[in-house]
């Protein structure tokens, strides 16, 4: 089979651009399996870099070298998988990692010559430093894909400087993160966690008949940082009859806050002032460290409940905890921490008013699944030369 004409090349590559998306498979590996010989002849053909000529980028460079016989047709990238050996991706996704790209962990870094040749880093359930130290061990070092939102353990300046392209995971956590802020809201204003004790107890008490927890329904909630999951956080209380605040760096437009309902308030101790119940949904930034002080902290209702789906490091822990000691807050909700985990004997640990969660706001399979997913594609885009779906530095 031959190609003769403009059209048919245009027709194979639009084939191949669409499968390689869905089946977030490289285009070395499309081509190979859809097409087979077909796709080969075509491919080592001079069409393919007349392609390029007429639609630039069209075809990664990679792709190009192996058809052309400069690399073998099912050459890999060697990537380095962080994080423990026994980690894996959800579902069905580690061998698929695993088929795309040649897989290295940690014991096998210890290797100058492995680390030497590494391409690709890929962070999936850790957060390691992606510092100078870390880049001077691995010089061939092309691309960083996290499976995150956060990415304030990766030095992007100097990543940009060593022309290093970075991928996170936005976008896809919004949702979980507010339904786990709303499961502290429940769980800490009607106290689920001191009924649960009582229910378990081996004798179990008579219960007071005055044992109350905290209103939610018409209650007013605070959100402090209006973005992807503050903004799901105000729409889940739409259904809950609350009054909505909120506080952001910036206003959001009018039709945003006719949406769900929701008052922009600018001063943060007026929105404490106000609220029942405290959500911070800001992200980690050196400006958000420590925003929520004690002086912060002592403008809050004397009955408020704050709730953290945020960053650990954006709350001062031991304002805290003097605060819900001396009845200044009633209680918390904490699915971040800082440190993570807590030192066993913490404080927070051991209050009645406290319930805490390990940091798994996007903890579900689905969630977790679309984020490997956009981390490879972008961990794949970045190794063949091409744009990253989603980088922080854009």
């Amino acid at each position: 089979l031959r190609f003769t004409s403009l059209s048919s090349i245009l027709a194979a590559w639009i084939v191949t651009r669409k499968l390689r998306q869905r089946l977030i498979f490289g285009s070395e590996s499309i081509l190979v399996f859809a097409f087979g010989q077909f796709a080969a002849k075509f491919m080592r053909s001079r069409y393919l870099q007349w392609l390029n000529i007429f639609l630039p980028g069209a075809v990664p460079a990679r792709t190009v070298a192996f058809a052309t016989g400069s690399l073998p047709v099912m050459a890999k990238f060697t990537v380095f998988q962080m994080g423990a050996e026994s980690e894996s991706l959800p579902g069905d996704l580690q061998p698929k990692f695993e088929g795309l790209f040649k897989v290295v962990r940690e014991s096998d870094m210890e290797r100058p010559d492995v680390a030497a040749s590494v391409e690709g880093a890929f962070m999936y359930g850790c957060h390691p430093r992606i510092d100078r130290h870390f880049l001077d061990k691995v010089p061939s070092l092309r691309t960083v894909s996290t499976v995150s939102v956060g990415h304030n353990h990766i030095d992007l300046a100097l990543c940009k400087e060593r022309h290093v392209s970075v991928g996170y995971t936005p976008g896809l956590v919004s949702s979980p993160t507010a339904d786990i802020a709303w499961g502290h809201i429940l769980a800490a204003g009607r106290r689920f966690l001191e009924g649960h004790r009582v229910a378990a107890a081996e004798k179990m008490p008579v219960l007071d008949p005055n044992w109350f927890g905290k209103e939610v329904h018409g209650s007013t909630l605070g959100i402090v940082g209006m973005g992807g999951v503050g903004l799901a956080v105000a729409r889940r209380a739409v259904g809950f009859d609350m009054t909505v605040l909120y506080h952001n760096r910036n206003r959001r437009d009018a039709s945003v806050e006719d949406a769900v309902k929701a008052e922009y308030v600018g001063d943060l101790k007026e929105l404490m002032s106000r609220s029942d119940y405290i959500v911070c949904c800001v992200p980690a930034s050196a400006e958000n460290t420590g925003l929520f002080s004690a002086d912060v902290f002592s403008a809050a209702k004397q009955d408020a409940v704050f709730v953290n789906v945020s960053r650990g490091s954006v709350v001062d822990h031991d304002a805290l905890v003097e605060c819900l000691s001396i009845g200044r807050l009633y209680a918390a909700g904490l699915d971040v921490t800082d440190p993570e985990p807590l030192p066993r004997g913490h404080p927070l640990l051991s209050m009645n008013n406290v319930t805490i969660t390990p940091h798994v706001g996007t903890a579900t399979l689905n969630t977790r699944t679309k984020m490997v997913e956009l981390g490879m594609r972008n961990l794949q885009a970045g190794l063949e030369g091409r744009p990253v779906e989603a980088s922080p530095s854009s």
